[in-house]
């Protein structure tokens, strides 16, 4: 009798350590299925607040710059001998009011992305977000509206200090997502410098 519950005491052993196994392998998986979920939260959260961003500061751009208002009248070869035709041709701009409407969304968005980040980005990540968010809705918004117009040497330090917090949130979102940070470049302004044009 001794043999029989020496069995099933073995058995049961086996088939609790056989389980234990198995939910520990199930748990292990749920574990990275988790991580993997929040490092892709993280992914889409950061990815929206860079294309928020560089739609951000394209509006501050377009309502800081005086726009020109075309009437160019284009000369047209002489129809006949003795006349001459005239053609007036007309651009669309949009005026202040447009584009001052087109900077506020962008700035909700901006500011919907930036508090998304907030949400779900790392904690390393956290303080370069608050700054660009900062910079972007507080001193470049004022810059961009002001009247009369800053310089445009202000305006530039405004822009580059725009630029230089998003190459640190940039490289900062890198990192934290598992990648290598970007090498500067050979040319001020950092990995974006090539996007540095109006």
């Amino acid at each position: 009798m001794s043999d029989i519950l020496l069995g099933a005491i073995i058995g049961a052993g086996a088939v609790l350590a056989a389980n234990l196994l198995q939910f520990l392998a199930s748990w292990r998986t749920s574990k990275k299925a988790d991580a993997n979920w929040r490092r892709d939260q993280r992914r889409d959260a950061y990815a929206d607040l860079i294309q928020a961003a560089d739609d951000y500061r394209k509006a501050a751009h377009d309502l800081y710059v005086t726009p020109v208002l075309f009437g160019d009248l284009i000369n047209r070869a002489p129809q006949a001998p003795g006349t001459a035709q005239m053609t007036t041709v007309r651009y669309t701009v949009p005026s202040y009011s447009d584009r001052l409407i087109t900077f506020e969304d962008r700035s909700h968005l901006l500011d919907r992305a930036a508090s998304r980040v907030n949400l779900l980005g790392s904690r390393e990540v956290q303080g370069h977000v608050n700054a660009l968010a900062l910079h972007a809705l507080r001193t470049m918004s004022n810059a961009a509206q002001a009247d009369p117009k800053v310089s445009e040497e202000v305006w530039g330090a405004t822009t580059d200090r725009f630029f230089g917090l998003y190459d640190a949130f940039l490289n900062a979102a890198r990192k934290d997502l598992g990648f290598d940070a970007l090498p500067p470049t050979a040319q001020l302004g950092g990995p974006t410098a090539s996007l540095q044009g109006p």
